[in-house]
């Protein structure tokens, strides 16, 4: 860590240690793996041209890929002067992927905006002071952390948002204090909580609206409140100074066994519901998508499903733990581990009417929570909010209109995407935000009418391209800003792109429709042919 970063980073931890905890517990390194247990590793990957260790958000590339940190895409052989592409090497799709293979290189420590002290990270964007975390924009004194937006002080946090000061919480969002929490929003001064909105000052609580000084769910007087408080944060530091790990909120949830493998989660069900055939609505979408994809329009979203939730982490379908009823579990390794304890949205409102009884609440100690609150101790990964019409085999969502299979917020005529924020016609996609009629694109902003796109800015129409910004008309482009009617990188003249474009179109539209799926896709496309 440079001494910058390690100095900054070091006061923002023992400031947030003392708020949530009363005091100082020491040096962050230390807690390293108690933070980073239930939040989706960052991947490293050696430099093609340093060496260098390279950040990057999974491990979904073939095995003949290549990585550079995102400040080094000038200096990958034939890039800063590519040579255009022969007749020969131009007649089809595999022959531009064979032509073009030495320049697909993917680039890692993806930095945008104004970013400083950034280490071991990757996709951030106007932030400072973040450590080994992911998906983080807005944001500063970031450890140990994925997607977080405008977030201040939070280790071991994922999907967050307008948040500050929290460690180890999952979709803690508008909220401030809190420790070992999930999906706890506009909150504050929350500990082992879930699925709680709009309280304060709250412990060992779940599934609670507008609710304070809640502990186990039972309300107590300020003055008591405060004391047990006083005492769990006591017990909270001796067991992080002791063991350098403390009780979970997915443990006291009646976490069962997880793991990962190869940096991917290993998320299991118990049970796995069918799922509901997709929304004519959905259709209708998904068919003029392609439409204006393609030029050509592909019928029966349903039959391309397993092509579309290729590189998704779409929900996972299981059933209540109380009913049996079917519910969807969003995909994030905070939600992996505790399906026992999973319930529906409705039933854990429901279930949240009850509470431990005033002398339960005397004995209660971190110790013996597990067993003091199984009665209470259930929730959700279900979300809803605002107004939703016709949503589908979902797991989160607010504003959604004609969405399946997913999570959306703000979105509209969609299917088979995670993480989709204000967007309309998007399909098979990955955090993919403000975009439109867009098919198989990852972790990109601002997309128009783009074709297995990833880690992309403000662009349209374009087709297999990586890390490219500002561009339009592109196919085949790796590391490259404000390009137009270009291929592998090299600008055409207008009237000869659009003929090879045409071409190609023809060509994977009828691929797709055949076997519906293309094989080829922005991950794979440098593997060579063995």
């Amino acid at each position: 860590m440079n001494p910058d970063l390690e100095s900054e980073m070091g006061h923002a931890w023992a400031s947030t240690c003392r708020i949530l905890l009363g005091d100082e517990i020491g040096e962050l390194g230390k807690y390293e793996n108690y933070l980073k247990k239930y939040v989706e590793p960052v991947v490293l990957r050696n430099s093609e041209i340093s060496g260098n260790a390279v950040a990057l958000g999974d491990d979904r590339f073939c095995k003949d890929a290549k990585f550079i940190s995102s400040d080094e895409a000038d200096f990958i052989s034939g890039q800063s002067d590519p040579k255009p592409l022969s007749l020969n090497e131009i007649k089809d799709i595999d022959s531009i992927a064979a032509a073009l293979r030495e320049r697909f290189v993917y680039s890692g420590n993806l930095l945008l905006g104004n970013c400083r002290n950034i280490e071991c990270s990757h996709r951030c964007s106007n932030s400072f002071s973040v450590k080994n975390s992911q998906d983080v924009s807005d944001s500063k004194y970031v450890a140990y952390s994925y997607g977080l937006r405008f977030c201040e002080s939070a280790f071991g946090c994922s999907f967050a948002g307008e948040a500050k000061f929290g460690i180890k919480s999952t979709q803690f969002s508008q909220s401030a204090r809190c420790m070992e929490v999930i999906l706890t929003m506009n909150c504050s001064d929350c500990y082992y909580t879930a699925n709680m909105q709009a309280c304060q000052q709250c412990i060992f609580s779940f599934n609670q609206k507008n609710r304070n000084y809640l502990i186990g769910n039972l309300p107590l007087p300020k003055e008591k409140y405060l004391q047990f408080k006083s005492s769990l944060m006591e017990q909270i530091r001796n067991e992080l100074e002791s063991k350098k790990n403390v009780l979970s909120i997915q443990e006291l949830l009646g976490a069962m066994p997880w793991g990962q493998e190869n940096g991917k989660s290993t998320l299991q069900t118990p049970s796995s519901p069918s799922l509901p055939a997709p929304q004519k609505e959905v259709e209708a979408s998904f068919q003029s998508t392609t439409a204006v994809l393609f030029g050509k329009r592909l019928t029966g979203i349903f039959a391309y499903s397993k092509w579309l939730s290729e590189h998704v982490p779409l929900p996972i379908p299981a059933k209540s733990s109380k009913s049996g009823a079917r519910i969807f579990i969003v995909p994030l390794f905070a939600y992996s581990s505790w399906f026992s304890s999973m319930v529906s949205f409705d039933e854990a409102w429901a279930l949240g009417k009850n509470a431990i009884t005033p002398a339960q609440a005397g004995t209660l100690s971190l110790s013996n929570a597990q067993k003091s609150l199984e009665i209470i101790a259930y929730s959700t990964s279900e979300l809803r909010m605002l107004d939703n019409s016709n949503v589908v085999a979902c797991a989160n969502y607010y504003s959604a209109v004609n969405c399946y299979h997913g999570t959306y917020y703000a979105a509209k005529n969609s299917g088979f995407s995670f993480f989709a924020r204000e967007v309309e016609n998007v399909f098979g996609c990955d955090k993919i935000l403000y975009s439109k009629f867009c098919l198989k694109c990852h972790h990109s902003y601002n997309l128009v009418r783009c074709f297995e796109v990833s880690d992309s800015l403000s662009c349209s129409d374009c087709y297999f391209c990586h890390n490219v910004e500002n561009c339009q008309e592109c196919l085949f482009c790796f590391n490259v800003k404000s390009k137009r009617y270009a291929i592998g990188n090299v600008e055409y003249p207008k009237e000869y792109y659009l003929i090879i474009k045409k071409l190609l179109l023809s060509e994977i539209s009828s691929k797709i429709e055949k076997n519906k799926g293309l094989g080829l896709n922005i991950f794979n496309i440098c593997e060579k042919a063995h």
